[in-house]
């Protein structure tokens, strides 16, 4: 009965029938000695729902240059947007999704069927670890009248680099080969900010990073409720904002602006706003502290923090003897004066 059902196609022993109806019918099979056999459908009037979109798994590491599968559980094909793409490839099969770890860094892809929509996370690791800075962990070291710079090119790379180029305060300094992760800026003038960069030869983004040379030892004087201090001989103002100061809380803590005890420690700063964090970099610190809270990590090591860090008049403050002596410095109190002297000694004296 054709009007429940339709031959589509017709290739040896293989025949294709198109439902189209929905009561019954017969097909009948013949073989090459005409023994006919007959097949009884059935179509009953049921409209079935499209199956649920599940996605396994939700989080998905993989290794730079590696693939990895998401299984895809729907009998509709999703739609699939990646945001923002640039770490890896995505290949939609159907069935499953296919991705290619490109560069290190997170992605998160979405899913859409209708209303149903999964979101999916991809990290993208390289030796060992996960890992979501740029294509080179570039930084710059002080030293007297020199910088040190040092970066790390990606183990695996989309378009091969042939080299990087140097920049000093936006001007071509050095063109240096594939082989070199550092070099020494000489003959720089203490106290004077310079701006350094490093691209590669054959184009590709810029990442830069400022340095002041100076001494090796940092000797930092402040007092409690001035809003000065002297760094290194020199006298400065520790914030702007004059009513943010040195001060006493607790029991017998002092809380002092974050960046200026970084910036004088000759540190990079690093601000989180999802996640509330502080960081100071050194070359041989990593030390991350949290809003609010009494503890926080040095490298992957967590440490204590006490008092918590806290937001006053638009400035984070932060326990000043707990931080420095995380970074290495020494602390001294002179309770007459009310004065406090921090000397730091860089960790990166001896390149």
């Amino acid at each position: 009965d054709e009007t429940i059902s339709q031959l589509i196609s017709q290739n040896e022993n293989r025949a294709t029938f198109k439902i189209v109806g929905s009561e019954a019918t017969i097909i009948n099979i013949s073989d090459a000695s005409n023994q006919i056999k007959q097949v009884w459908v059935t179509v009953p009037k049921v409209v079935l729902a499209p199956i649920e979109l599940t996605v396994t798994p939700h989080v998905l590491p993989i290794r730079v240059g590696h693939e990895g599968t998401f299984k895809i559980n729907s009998d509709l094909a999703p739609q699939v947007k990646i945001i923002p793409g640039k770490a890896v490839n995505v290949e939609n099969l159907g069935g499953y999704i296919k991705v290619y770890a490109k560069a290190r860094g997170e992605e998160t892809i979405t899913l859409t069927i209708g209303d149903w929509k999964v979101e999916l996370k991809v990290i993208c690791f390289a030796e060992g670890k996960a890992d979501s800075s740029t294509i080179f962990d570039f930084h710059s070291a002080p030293g007297e009248g020199k910088v040190r710079l040092s970066w790390k090119l990606p183990s695996i790379q989309e378009t091969p680099i042939s080299g990087v180029i140097i920049t000093m305060n936006g001007k071509e300094l050095k063109r240096l080969g594939t082989g070199t992760t550092g070099f020494t800026v000489t003959g720089l003038k203490n106290g004077t900010e310079y701006k350094f960069g490093i691209k590669p030869v054959n184009g590709g983004a810029e990442v830069t990073s400022t340095c002041i040379p100076g001494a090796y030892v940092n000797t930092i004087v402040l007092w409690i409720g001035k809003n000065k201090a002297v760094v290194n001989g020199k006298e400065t103002t520790i914030d702007s904002n004059s009513s943010v100061v040195p001060q006493i809380i607790g029991a017998g803590s002092t809380v002092i602006p974050f960046r200026f005890l970084a910036e004088s420690f000759g540190a990079e700063v690093g601000w989180n706003g999802n996640l509330r964090e502080v960081s100071f970099w050194t070359p041989s610190s990593f030390l991350k502290i949290y809003i609010g809270k009494t503890y926080g990590y040095m490298w992957d090591e967590q440490v204590s923090v006490n008092p918590a860090p806290n937001i006053v008049a638009g400035r984070t403050l932060i326990p000043l003897r707990a931080v420095s002596e995380l970074l290495g410095a020494d602390v001294a109190w002179d309770g007459r004066e009310k004065k406090i002297t921090i000397k730091y000694t860089r960790p990166w004296f001896g390149w």
